[in-house]
């Protein structure tokens, strides 16, 4: 395994949990999640809490880190079935109120934003909390083609062209609470919800010329609205009994919402235009109850 001091070195100035898992060796982030090289997506432990969502990652502050802990082939005392661990070790926190704001903001071809804004609160031992992220990306991409084909005295063009935009919004929030017990007992409950609207054209033109008089025309538009929520609340307790034996109990309840709307339009030669439009609604409950 490695393990990694946070606090005292530059590793603590990064941003956010997120940042700093991806500058341990084999941890990469691939299109959103977080993978351990030859072992897929790891088991997130902060303190003695195993996270249900990697994306409170983004809520916990680097600073506030002390050390992480990479253990690729760990005990039977983790509940990870053959993936890796990492535990995240925070600083003792100080009492009262604490705020921390990072803004990160991009500009290239369109702007897009991945904002934090975290609020805690500790008395004795216990510590409320609830934070806010925001996330806005937007892209497009075009794609012309031109292809002339002469057989003998047969003279032959075909023109193509493409586009495709994309745009996500996601707000994610989050507010539990923590209590300390005493150094072997800690217990806790958390809500996180995720909203997310997303959007995407994607258009295609076809047109095939023989001996310049145009043959055949094709227009073509798919247009599709994304509005997935989640909702996640849960309660935990962590308990060290013994030197051998420590018990984790999870309660939950997830409650997911897909929404989906799509218009397919198409236009061939002088037809008129052919148009679909699809809904699909899609929405379950889950509760659960983990002991390990």
């Amino acid at each position: 395994g490695i393990i990694a001091n946070v606090g005292t070195t530059l590793l603590g100035t990064l941003g956010t949990a997120q940042d700093v898992l991806t500058r341990l060796p084999g941890v990469v982030l691939d299109k959103d999640n977080l993978q351990v090289l030859g072992k897929g997506e790891p088991v997130v432990y902060i303190n003695k809490r195993k996270l249900n969502s990697l994306s409170e990652l983004t809520s916990l502050q680097s600073e506030d880190i002390s050390t992480v802990e990479l253990i690729t082939n760990p005990g039977v005392e983790y509940d990870a079935e053959g993936r890796s661990v990492i535990i995240i070790k925070t600083k003792q926190r100080l009492e009262g109120l604490a705020v921390m704001a990072v803004g990160n903001w991009t500009q290239r071809k369109y702007a897009g934003t991945n904002s934090n804004l975290n609020i805690n609160y500790t008395k004795d031992k216990v510590t409320f909390y609830t934070g806010y992220n925001l996330q806005y990306v937007k892209r497009d991409s075009e794609e012309y083609r031109n292809n002339n084909i002469k057989y003998q005295s047969i003279n032959q063009d075909y023109n193509s062209s493409s586009s495709y935009i994309y745009d996500r919004k996601l707000n994610m929030v989050n507010f539990g609470i923590d209590w300390n017990i005493n150094e072997k007992q800690t217990i806790g409950a958390q809500y996180q919800g995720s909203f997310r609207n997303g959007s995407s054209i994607m258009k295609s033109e076809k047109e095939l010329y023989l001996e310049d008089q145009l043959k055949e025309y094709n227009d073509y538009q798919n247009k599709i609205k994304d509005k997935p929520k989640q909702h996640l609340a849960y309660v935990y307790h962590t308990g060290q009994w013994s030197d051998k034996y420590k018990t984790n109990l999870t309660l939950q309840y997830l409650k997911n919402t897909y929404k989906r709307y799509q218009d397919i339009s198409e236009f061939i030669n002088n037809a008129t235009r052919d148009t679909i439009n699809l809904v699909s609604d899609n929405t379950y409950d889950l509760y659960s109850a983990q002991q390990s």
